[in-house]
């Protein structure tokens, strides 16, 4: 079974991995999570980025870009 990862590289956490989605579409909504985040649209300290510089989503034992 395939999984997937988020990637998130930011200013203030550097190189950040969210592991164990079953499908693209959970990993999207971390994603819309994190842009919300950096947008002030959640007032998450957890999720304190700064300027991000790359988000990408991946199969877990893939290191390739997944386009969607």
């Amino acid at each position: 079974m395939k999984t997937w990862k988020v990637i998130v590289e930011s200013e203030k956490q550097g190189r950040q991995e969210y592991k164990g989605f079953e499908s693209g579409e959970e990993a999207k909504k971390e994603v819309v999570k994190i842009l919300a985040s950096v947008q002030g649209l959640m007032d998450d300290p957890m999720l304190s980025y700064g300027k991000l510089e790359s988000v990408r989503i991946i199969e877990e034992d893939d290191e390739r870009p997944v386009s969607f």
